[in-house]
């Protein structure tokens, strides 16, 4: 958080209150901010003199120091990397997953585009993570940092803004190269990139799909657009022995297996 908010270092004082679980749960720092990660549940809860603490009752101030009953580091990164467990797929869907990739070559643009629809349902409804932009790191940082402000006893911090010149916020561009057509389209969409001042960078599928030569890569890199790896090949298998593996590792983890 001291990068992300570049204030003076040591101001953002955190200790845990005691040693973390093993099992990671759902948890909410605040009603509206619901996180993934280690949580002591029987945390000493510290009778708060100060009578603007509104937050969750076992997160306590100790001097100008936070005490908190999971680590922020630990939830920001099961958050931005996706490990909650409504990222986890059921067998079943693991089931159909492995079935799809094996028969996508065989469907065309107007199957997938449905089949990616059906699987979108219901995405506006979900709580967690909110569709269609999750905001719950920035929620975290922001609860820390107030309540941070609250245990130090002042009103204001030193604060360097995220983006130069006063924007408000940045775009990064990116583009799909998928096929044949696309690669030959390069040349022009980097001119259309350029004539809007933009710098983007292309995802390459560098096996199977198309020939990528050096030269295409160099044609790329030398006019200062940047050269991604989307995929070996694009068959949505390239992490299949990862994920497996990481399954054994839970389950041994959970249940000592």
């Amino acid at each position: 958080m001291h990068d992300r908010y570049r204030c003076p270092q040591g101001f953002l004082n955190f200790r845990l209150s005691g040693e973390l679980p093993l099992d990671q749960r759902i948890l909410r720092i605040r009603p509206d901010t619901k996180c993934y990660g280690r949580y002591l549940e029987d945390t000493h809860k510290a009778q708060l003199k100060s009578p603007h603490c509104d937050t969750h009752p076992s997160v306590f101030p100790d001097g100008a120091q936070l005490v908190l009953p999971f680590d922020p580091d630990e939830v920001i990164d099961n958050l931005r990397l996706e490990r909650y467990p409504t990222s986890q797929l059921s067998d079943y869907e693991n089931l159909l997953k492995h079935v799809y990739y094996q028969l996508r070559p065989m469907t065309n643009r107007w199957l997938r585009k449905h089949i990616q629809r059906l699987r979108a349902i219901n995405w506006q409804r979900k709580g967690f993570p909110k569709w269609p932009v999750d905001t719950t790191v920035e929620s975290v940082c922001e609860n820390l940092l107030l309540l941070s402000l609250r245990a130090s006893g002042v009103d204001r911090i030193p604060f360097i803004w995220f983006w130069p010149d006063g924007a408000r916020g940045c775009v990064a561009m990116t583009h799909d190269v998928e096929a044949e057509a696309g690669r030959d389209f390069c040349a022009q969409l980097m001119d259309i990139d350029d004539s809007y001042g933009i710098k983007a960078s292309f995802q390459i599928v560098p096996e199977g799909r198309y020939a990528v030569s050096q030269e295409f890569l160099s044609g790329l890199r030398d006019r200062g657009f940047e050269v991604c790896v989307q995929d070996l090949n694009h068959d949505g298998r390239l992490f299949d022995e990862r994920e497996e593996f990481l399954r054994r590792i839970a389950r041994i983890n959970c249940y000592g297996l």
